[in-house]
């Protein structure tokens, strides 16, 4: 086939294009949805857009070489957006929780596990009882037994309502730095601060109150007063007996809060938000696994003064539940049985234990010599879900009296 040039008209003409100028022409640029996979899965991992082009640009060996410029990839994102939410942004976030509804996770190590998470606009009774009742719906009205949050007393309002048979308690550290912020006497800042840590029984804590509040003159003072209304929400003295897996603070989902805020921003969408909380959820699942596998292949060295309990204990639990039970094993030589009293012909022992050097505290373990199950008044067992120092103690002891 022939052609032939019949006019030439010069206006709106331009000079041709240079080689290295080829990667500027529209009819050379086109972002491919291979090329928006990279980009959205680099999202997910915290890369900003314009970092992500780079990276695809040093893969291709230059930006000249990628086949489109930093503004058409905003434009295919922003196309790929739109096309995702034409059902609206709600209910591409219900289409896409629907699709993750089977999943669920959980782990013996002392770790977080996420059953449900909550997005709300406000704070108010309204907004807490909603989420509260989802919660109970998706526990199949489950109540659990202790839970812990900040300050909040429209929360605690709503609890009370709710769910009145499980225990609030308020965030250890929020409770710390409400004493910090309002008592200006650093030496009352310290004994505050360790009533709320204090293993005390309630009695043994009343008492350690009302000498701190003597002592300082505190009596007549309204925010004392009312940090001490509420005394049976945060200090652990309350919380003895009571299961609590060993946390006293709300630091475990501050610290989700504040992964899940480097992955989001206030232009991020509902539809958008949802598969990076997965993502940051499936990293912690993932060190679950990692978890696993240490307490399945990990193997340590037996060096207290109980090896035989000690090597007990690492074959019947988990490797970190295992690192805290040996922390109790090394503290057991601080305390010793005083007395063992025997109950009638029912075998059952009760043990009077003391302390080296605080002769002024007790503790009492009972031993039931139909289950072979032992109790220590400390209660920390049932608080933490591990066996305090005065059990270990108390095995060491002859049982054939």
């Amino acid at each position: 086939m022939e052609y032939e040039v019949v006019s030439f008209v010069p206006d709106h003409n331009h000079e041709l294009a240079e080689q290295y100028e080829r990667q500027f022409l529209r009819s050379c640029r086109e972002v491919t949805m291979d090329d928006v996979c990279v980009v959205l899965a680099l999202q997910m991992a915290q890369v900003a857009t314009s970092v992500a082009n780079e990276f695809i640009a040093l893969q291709a060996g230059g930006p000249e070489f990628v086949g489109f410029m930093l503004k058409d990839l905003y434009n295919k994102l922003d196309e790929v957006k739109r096309n995702n939410m034409k059902r609206g942004d709600v209910e591409s976030a219900i289409d896409w929780l629907r699709m993750k509804g089977h999943e669920e996770g959980s782990n013996n190590h002392r770790g977080t596990v996420v059953f449900v998470a909550a997005i709300v606009a406000d704070e108010n009774e309204e907004t807490f009882t909603w989420v509260i009742e989802k919660f109970l719906q998706s526990m199949n009205n489950k109540h659990p037994i202790t839970v812990l949050t900040d300050g909040e007393e429209v929360m605690h309002t709503v609890l009370k309502k709710l769910i009145p048979t499980t225990r609030h308690r308020l965030c250890a550290w929020h409770i710390g730095r409400n004493i910090w912020q309002n008592v200006n006497d650093v030496e009352v800042q310290k004994q505050l601060g360790k009533m709320v840590y204090a293993l005390y029984t309630i009695d043994e804590w009343e008492e350690e109150w009302g000498d701190i509040v003597a002592k300082h003159g505190l009596e007549e003072d309204p925010w004392i007063t009312a940090l001490y209304e509420k005394c049976d929400r945060w200090a652990e003295a309350f919380f003895r007996g009571n299961f609590c897996a060993g946390m006293c603070s709300t630091q475990r989902c501050e610290g989700i809060n504040g992964k899940i805020k480097t992955r989001v921003s206030r232009h991020t969408r509902l539809g958008e938000f949802l598969p990076r909380f997965h993502s940051s959820v499936c990293f912690m699942r993932n060190r679950y696994l990692l978890d696993d596998y240490k307490s399945k292949n990990h193997k340590r060295k037996f060096d207290s003064h109980l090896k035989s309990i000690e090597e007990d204990a690492f074959n019947t639990f988990t490797d970190d539940i295992f690192v805290v039970i040996k922390g109790q094993i090394m503290l057991e030589n601080r305390f010793s049985v005083r007395s063992c009293v025997q109950f009638g012909v029912s075998g059952d022992l009760m043990f009077y234990l003391s302390q080296y050097e605080r002769p002024n505290r007790r503790w009492t373990v009972l031993y039931s010599s139909v289950d072979g199950k032992y109790s220590c008044s400390c209660l920390q067992f049932e608080s933490d879900g591990v066996p305090c120092a005065h059990l270990f103690c108390v095995l060491k002891y002859p049982h054939n009296i």
